[in-house]
């Protein structure tokens, strides 16, 4: 069996230079290689590109700043040029800074899980599966010096980069088993682990030469940077057995061994059970003729 997907989105923002653009890329395949054993890959990749306005409460975002301006003026002089300064609470003309600007995030990020399924025998079945989740997101942000905001520090530009890296395996034991017609046993072994990673640096410069120096290194001033590292691992130990007669009456009981890094020294692994008893009263006799009752448990 297999699927594969492929797509393209663009759409425009209700603001000027606004828009998203998205492309992705999935598949689906399982192999049978036999009765006892199969194998299960399902692949996801997707791109996306956004480009927007300065947001929030500063005079340079469009749909902010022309609340503070005389409605009546024009944003362009006759010759054509940005007419600067306007008249309002702020001398910022909007629209110049959001065509100058620059504010652009792009995000890259890759899916995968790998499965292998092998029946031992027909009660007991055994699956293992790995996965990963990357991501990488780049964040490009220029404050024109010919703009208002932009010409005290002759250009800003900030970049931020932010790489998550996400892995996970589990394998699983599943029992299954009718004694009769009456007597269902089931039970469920396994372990867990996964380890994630993160990683963000933000870097800031400013002093320009001019307009046209549009990267990071053209800036001649190292305003600031900074940078973050973060990484946990959890591994995971767990089992589960049920016995249920006749469908009435089932007895349940978990155990789990969990460990995490983030933990202390002497308390990284810890212990956990829980049990249950449940009477399926929906399933007695004496109730057998309600027809409004679905399924009543205690």
């Amino acid at each position: 069996k297999f699927y594969i997907s492929a797509g393209l989105f663009n759409q425009k923002g209700q603001q000027i230079v606004q828009d998203f653009k998205r492309g992705t890329f999935k598949s689906n395949l399982e192999h049978h290689v036999n009765n006892k054993l199969s194998l299960e890959a399902n692949l996801s990749l997707s791109s996306f590109t956004q480009n927007g306005t300065l947001s929030g409460s500063t005079f340079a975002n469009p749909s902010f700043g022309s609340n503070f301006l005389i409605p009546t003026q024009a944003i362009y002089t006759p010759s054509g040029d940005y007419n600067e300064p306007l008249l309002g609470a702020v001398p910022t003309n909007p629209i110049k800074s959001a065509n100058y600007d620059i504010n652009k995030g792009t995000t890259n990020q890759l899916q995968g899980i790998f499965a292998l399924n092998y029946k031992i025998i027909d009660d007991l079945k055994f699956r293992a599966t790995g996965s990963i989740d990357y991501g990488d997101i780049k964040e490009d942000r220029f404050q024109d010096p010919r703009t208002r905001d932009g010409a005290a520090p002759n250009g800003r530009y900030t970049f931020l980069s932010t790489e998550f890296k996400n892995y996970q395996t589990n394998a699983t034991l599943n029992y299954n088993h009718l004694f009769g017609s009456k007597h269902k046993v089931s039970a469920l072994a396994g372990f867990e682990y996964r380890h994630q990673v993160n990683n963000n640096v933000t870097t800031q410069k400013t002093g320009f030469p001019n307009y046209l120096f549009r990267t990071l290194n053209g800036g001649t001033v190292l305003a600031s940077t900074s940078s973050s590292f973060t990484e946990f691992k959890n591994l995971g130990y767990f089992a589960r057995a049920e016995y249920g007669f006749d469908d009435k009456y089932i007895i349940n009981g978990t155990i789990r061994y969990d460990g995490n890094s983030r933990f202390g020294e002497n308390q990284k692994f810890g212990l956990f059970g829980s049990g249950s008893l449940t009477w399926r009263v929906s399933r007695e006799n004496f109730l057998k003729d309600v027809k409004w009752l679905s399924d009543w448990k205690i």
